[in-house]
């Protein structure tokens, strides 16, 4: 007998299995967003096991719906598919998005998100009713009727429902021995690299084509969802068109620091027991020598979500007013600014009596880096500053804060941006028309005490470019008319 695997090795080598699947070297779209579309096993209780959009090697299986490695496979299968067929942006823009759209890749990759979120209970009753294959820290979760369910549940009660192999697959279990705790971090993870892909793809998709950004808008789930994201419970964000649930994908993470993210360990058979992760923890140090924190393979993984989650925020949000309100009537702002700068957001809290976790970080800049969530960061401050263009509301929410100002500042022009001197804004590039609609809402009256040298000097610098722009269309003009005018 093979020693032991670890919950890392688990997935590549079910991934590794023969998976006899045509429809991947098929070119006919439909036919690979219906397979990507398929049931998970678990959604297929017994009495509709023979599904034929499951496939032939499921159907065939006696309990395939609650054996863990067939699940493991369906997920895998899916994510190869996505990869192959969006995994990039020449695959995702022009005419091929439009196809792509057009084929249902949108509402596909959404539902998927969807599905991966909802308790399985709704299917099976055998499922554990908390339990989803997107388990989230943080989050509370209920579906249909608002309700407080926990965000985690015994794993006990899920190793009971989740048998780990089938008939086809006893054999695999005993060649390559595992526990079901490991089976169950498998599996979790195998969910989170099918979460990443579709949100990389939405990413992509979204970029360069007005469409796209308003299919997501227009995309309803089957069921809404309630999310209570709030320690007290007095915040709920209700998942009813696909800005909701970019928002509910933001919301796993919301009050979490970022090394605490990457220090996410998978979950065990005890909940008290810490030290079954599979991964190999890695403490890094920073150039002055202190711990920046330590990673674990789950940890990195959901920064990874964090990361896509926040790219295609900001690429739904460019120009598209209507998304750019629903993202702001579902509070998104807030959330932004929490993860940009956690320090504000609790001086704020404060002000406003309202109570924020004291676990906070200091480091507010999006220039370091030595962070493994400086992209994270930068796809945050473009999501606001895209909002801040098409919604009058966040742009003068925005303009009231000066730290956040100049933190968008540092996003937009780098370091340099917010320690020029003089009329010296060489390099500088030009001002988004989001960062110039804070920076006038704040011109207006919502900062109080005024503008600061810097951002006065930022909008002198666009007066005159645009000055500049103007004079040379002028000249532009005139040439061309002394030019037919002496060929005539």
């Amino acid at each position: 007998m093979d020693e032991a695997i670890s919950s890392s090795g688990l997935p590549d080598l079910i991934s590794s299995l023969e998976i006899n699947d045509d429809v991947s070297q098929d070119g006919n779209l439909q036919r690979i967003v219906q397979k990507i579309g398929s049931p998970f096993p678990c959604e297929i209780g017994k009495e509709d096991n023979t599904d034929d959009n499951n496939g032939s090697h499921q159907a065939a299986i006696q309990d395939s719906h609650a054996c863990v490695i067939c699940n493991i496979m369906d997920l895998h299968r899916k994510a190869c598919l996505v990869a192959s067929h969006m995994g990039n942006m020449a695959q995702c823009r022009g005419v091929r998005g439009d196809i792509l759209r057009e084929s249902g890749a949108i509402c596909l990759l959404l539902n998927l998100l969807w599905r991966l979120m909802l308790p399985l209970q709704r299917w099976n009753q055998w499922v554990p009713q908390n339990y989803a294959l997107m388990q989230s820290e943080r989050m509370i979760t209920g579906y249909e009727t608002p309700s407080l369910l926990p965000s985690t549940c015994c794993m006990e009660t899920i190793n009971s429902s989740f048998k780990s192999e089938c008939v086809n697959h006893a054999q695999f279990r005993i060649h390559h021995p595992f526990s079901d705790s490991v089976a169950l971090n498998a599996l979790h993870s195998a969910a989170l690299d099918l979460a990443n892909l579709c949100l990389g793809a939405l990413r992509d998709l979204s970029c360069g084509s007005s469409l796209n950004r308003s299919a997501i808008l227009e995309w309803t789930p089957a069921s809404v969802i309630y999310f209570n994201y709030k320690s007290n419970g007095n915040k709920c964000l209700h998942v009813e068109n696909g800005i909701h649930l970019l928002c509910a994908y933001m919301l796993r993470y919301h009050e979490m620091k970022w090394d605490n993210i990457l220090r996410l360990r998978e979950q065990s058979c005890t909940p008290m027991d810490t030290t079954t992760t599979s991964t190999t923890q890695k403490t890094q140090l920073l150039k002055d020598g202190t711990c920046c924190c330590e990673t674990t393979e789950r940890g990195k993984k959901e920064l990874r979500l964090l990361t896509n989650t926040l790219g295609a925020i900001r690429n739904t949000s460019h120009s598209t007013p209507d998304n750019c309100q629903a993202f702001y009537q579902c509070g998104l702002v807030e959330i932004l600014m929490w993860r940009l700068s956690p320090e504000l957001q609790y001086g704020m809290a404060q002000n406003g009596n309202e109570v924020f976790p004291s676990d906070v970080h200091a480091s507010d800049s999006t220039s370091d880096a030595t962070r493994h969530w400086r992209e994270a960061k930068y796809r945050a401050a473009g999501s606001l500053i895209n909002l801040a263009e098409k919604c009058p509301s966040v742009a003068k929410e925005l303009g009231s804060n000066r730290d956040m100002i100049l933190l968008l500042i540092e996003a937009w022009g780098g370091a340099k941006a917010i320690t020029i001197v003089s009329n010296n804004l060489r390099g500088v590039p030009l001002l988004h028309l989001g960062l110039a609609a804070i920076l006038h809402a704040a011109k207006d009256g919502a900062l109080n005490g005024g503008l600061d040298d810097v951002m006065v000097r930022i909008l002198e610098k666009e007066q005159t470019r645009k000055k500049v722009a103007q004079r040379k269309e002028e000249e532009r003009k005139s040439r061309l008319n002394k030019l037919k005018t002496n060929t005539s």
